[in-house]
């Protein structure tokens, strides 16, 4: 479209405003899910307020981006298209992670991707050391004594809310060197496992440890090592693994019969989750554009799977869209040869089976790179790993 504001002295100042918001909101995200911020009502609830503030400061941008001529008619009628049922959707769901990838998706079309990337990555490594400081330096290390493996046991918060978050996050801060730095050396690859063997012993949080050895491992066969021939098999798991991570979510609890011997042995693998899921699903239901209902309740049901909650709260419309979205996603990183970005999308599809991730940008953002990827396809551009 043509540019009203043709002048281009503001540009730099606008994106620089962006990266100083981006860091604050990530920054300040990883604060509100700290055992202090959860505890402690006046920190959580300016925790949120500089959450809200810094998001809505990124999301002018994209006023000024507009008047600067930088969309397209055709652009703007996509978003719009998508944007109707998302915010139907919301009104439903009063959960504003779907919708607002669509907003980071607009800020981040104009800015450095790779600055970008940094910027979250130091924002996310900030967080999480001043979450583990607060838990050793208060009494809000966020500690929970819980039985594992048929025995009481600590799991160490390290200052986050919820033992899991520590590892999860630390699944954050890989994933973002990975995108941000692509080829590391042996000194990284020993760095960031040791790490992930120590946030295990502490936090004892399965998934995460695995998810995070198995994006380690990817990038050490694929990028440091270039097995072409396991590559060629992982281009096409890569642009099959939303959709199938779909089907499997949905129907693997659909499918779950108590008291099978395979059924429960699989069961007991993923910690019970067949039978809670099956359950969530019977009870919640789903519908098309989404609804306000509880997904879990202790002991009974409770919906621990990303693509399971976007189903039952945001409703099949919104999954659709999101599955399109992500599977469009991961076939154009094939396409431009983006093996860090392979990798992440991978892991990012299969933990959304039984866990968080799918379209979620805090716990994975790659969001932002939307249009640089699209850019580097449109113009047949690809990357040399």
């Amino acid at each position: 479209m043509n540019a009203v504001v043709k002048d281009n002295r503001f540009d730099k100042f606008v994106n620089n405003i962006v990266y100083a918001s981006f860091f604050i909101h990530q920054l300040f995200f990883l604060l509100s899910i700290s055992a202090l911020s959860k505890n402690i009502i006046e920190i959580r609830k300016g925790t949120q307020l500089v959450i809200i503030i810094s998001f809505l400061i990124m999301s002018s941008t994209i006023l000024f981006y507009f008047l600067r001529g930088k969309f397209s008619l055709k652009e703007v009628i996509v978003y719009v298209v998508i944007f109707v049922p998302l915010l139907v959707s919301l009104y439903n769901y009063r959960v504003v992670m779907v919708i607002s990838n669509l907003f980071y998706a607009a800020i981040f079309k104009n800015v450095d991707c790779k600055k970008s990337l940094k910027v979250v990555l130091c924002a996310t490594v900030l967080g999480f050391l001043v979450n583990i400081i607060l838990g050793f330096i208060t009494k809000y290390s966020g500690n929970a004594m819980q039985t594992r493996y048929g025995m009481e046991r600590i799991r160490y918060g390290l200052g986050f809310y919820y033992a899991y978050m520590t590892s999860y996050y630390y699944l954050t801060i890989v994933i973002m060197f990975i995108l941000a730095f692509e080829k590391f050396n042996i000194l990284m690859y020993v760095t960031l496992t040791f790490f992930n063997i120590v946030i295990f012993i502490f936090c004892d949080t399965k998934a995460a440890f695995a998810y995070t050895l198995v994006a380690l491992i990817l990038h050490l066969l694929f990028i440091k090592f270039n097995f072409k021939t396991l590559f060629k098999f992982f281009k096409i798991a890569v642009i099959c693994s939303v959709p199938f991570a779909v089907i499997f979510a949905i129907f693997l609890p659909i499918l779950y019969v108590k008291g099978n011997a395979f059924w429960d042995l699989f069961n007991k693998i993923v910690n019970g989750r067949l039978y809670l899921t099956q359950n969530a699903i019977a009870v919640c239901g789903w519908k098309w554009f989404g609804q306000t209902v509880s997904m879990g309740k202790v002991g009974a049901y409770y919906a621990d799977s990303a693509i399971l909650t976007m189903l039952i709260g945001n409703g099949l419309v919104v999954l659709i869209m999101s599955t399109i979205f992500m599977t469009f996603f991961s076939y154009m990183a094939v396409k431009i040869n983006h093996k860090p970005l392979m990798i992440v999308l991978f892991i990012i599809a299969v933990r959304s089976i039984f866990d968080l991730g799918f379209m979620t940008m805090q716990l994975g953002p790659v969001i932002i790179m939307f249009y640089d990827v699209y850019n580097k396809y449109r113009s047949g551009i690809v990357c040399d790993y």
